[in-house]
Formats: C-alpha cells, sequence, structure tokens
C-alpha cells in the first residue's frame, strides 16, 4: 500500500526527510510501502512538530483514519502544497465544523456562529490568496471552496438526519464566510475576470471556476451590490458557464430580479 507523505511546519514549510538509518536528509516527500499488517517508520532530526500531510495525490484507493485536530487541518489547508491533501483537510474540516452547527441548530443556537472556529476563516483566507501565486491552481481553489453538499453532510450525521438543520447550517456558514472575507471574495473576482475571447482550454476554465465560486459566495449577502454583480454578469456573459452561475445564484434569492432574469434567461437561451 503506498503511501505517499510529507511533514509540514510550524511555518508551512515542508521539512526534509530522514528516515531512521539514512545518512541525509533526502526530500521533502516520500512514499512509504506498507507491506505487513503493522509497521513502523521513524523520521529523525525532525525539530519542531510537524503536520504530516498523508496520502498525497490519493496514492492509494483507501480511507485513511488519522485523528486530525481542527488546528492541524486548518493548518493543512492553508499551506499543503499537494492539492489532494489540501482539498481533502479542508472538506474534513468543514464537515467537522458544519455537523457542531447542525447540533447547534437543532438546539436553537445555530444562529449564534459560535461553532465556526476563526482558524477556518484564515485558511480560507490564505486558500483564496494561493490561487495567485505564480504556481497557483484556481481550479484546486475553486473546489476546496466548496463546503460538502448536504447529501454528503446527511451521511455523516450520527442518528436520525434533520434536513432543515443541515440546510440551515450549511447556509449559515456560507453567509459568515462571505461577511468575514467580502473583501477577498470581490477582490479575487475583479481580478479573475478573463478579457480573451471564450475558450475551454484549462486557464480559462480555472479562472471562471474560481471567479463564480467567489460570486456565490458574495451572492449569499444579497445586498444591492451583490445582486448588481450578478445582474451584470448574467448580461455580459458570453458562454454558459458564467450565465448559469449567475442565474443559479439570483433564482436562489427572493428577491424581485429573480423573475425577470429568469425570463430574460429563457428568452436568450430557448433554441
Amino acid at each position: 500500500l503506498p503511501v505517499v507523505l510529507g511533514l509540514i511546519g510550524p511555518d508551512g514549510a515542508e521539512l526534509p526527510l530522514r528516515l531512521a538509518g539514512e545518512l541525509v536528509a533526502g526530500a521533502t516527500q516520500r512514499v512509504l510501502e506498507l507491506r505487513e499488517d503493522s509497521q513502523s517508520f521513524v523520521f529523525e532530526d525532525v525539530a519542531v512538530a510537524p503536520v504530516p500531510s498523508l496520502l498525497r495525490g490519493f496514492s492509494a484507493p483507501v480511507v485513511l483514519d488519522y485523528p486530525y485536530s481542527e488546528a492541524e487541518l486548518a493548518h493543512l489547508m492553508a499551506h499543503d502544497t499537494d492539492a489532494f491533501s489540501r482539498w481533502e483537510a479542508g472538506q474534513r474540516l468543514a464537515t467537522q465544523i458544519l455537523l457542531r452547527g447542525i447540533e447547534a441548530f437543532q438546539a436553537g443556537q445555530g444562529e449564534k456562529l459560535a461553532w465556526v472556529p476563526a482558524s477556518f476563516i484564515e485558511a480560507i483566507r490564505a486558500l483564496l490568496a494561493s490561487a495567485f501565486v505564480p504556481e497557483g491552481d484556481p481550479a484546486l481553489v475553486a473546489e476546496a471552496l466548496s463546503l460538502p453538499s448536504e447529501v454528503v453532510l446527511a451521511e455523516a450525521v450520527s442518528g436520525s438526519v434533520d434536513p432543515d438543520a443541515i440546510h440551515s447550517a450549511r447556509a449559515a456558514l456560507r453567509r459568515h464566510l462571505a461577511a468575514k472575507l467580502r473583501k477577498e471574495f470581490s477582490s479575487a473576482y475583479r481580478d479573475l475576470k478573463v478579457s480573451a475571447a471564450y475558450s475551454p482550454e484549462i486557464g480559462q476554465a480555472g479562472a471562471r471556476a474560481l471567479r463564480n465560486c467567489c460570486l456565490g459566495y458574495l451572492a449569499e449577502l444579497a445586498d444591492a451590490e451583490a445582486r448588481a454583480l450578478l445582474k451584470a454578469q448574467l448580461g455580459e456573459a458570453d458562454n454558459m458557464t458564467d450565465a448559469m452561475a449567475a442565474l443559479a445564484s439570483l433564482a436562489d434569492l427572493d428577491v424581485p430580479e429573480r423573475q425577470s432574469v429568469l425570463d430574460a434567461f429563457l428568452e436568450r437561451w430557448q433554441h
């Protein structure tokens, strides 16, 4: 069973790895081959307590049970350089937070949002910023910013499923992130605008995916500024992807513009 791993230091840097018995440290990523029911691997010269980044690249088709704390998951979400591990950390952390939120809504305490840790907001902020570094991947960031679906949350709930509480918790977390990170989402939305003619190539597709993800969060605020962005994108869109992203967000809002844009969309695309 191949397990690809790295060790992430407190500063977010990956540590060089030296297994016991090796003379010098090698790369910051290693493949550990599990061939027995029980095996131990000892890394030496690790000066600080790291957070392990495990099963990188989904190196084996298994579910890996590791007792990450929420702080460790937030650290991986903010700093891990492996796409799969970063996404997985974010999904696990969001699921844990939302399960608390579901319980809070069932107890009538959900709107207080005491169940959302500040570390999650900061991890989302770092994740969004990572799309704009030279090696950034906007498509990955768009996936990582997407919260677990209500179906996934229902499967994770222990005991009976409460659809209203699940929906309320997920919607509340999206609104909370939008309010706390409005400046960042707005800036990313502006910076990711594709000025070239439409193309399905990966660079444009990734930019569109993240831009529409940011727009979806801003739409949660449902104020005049957010509604103006949605209407503007719907009117200017030269492709179905952007048009549908704006339309879907507007259709979810109980606002006067909803029926008019649905009518306009039908008129434009009924062919």
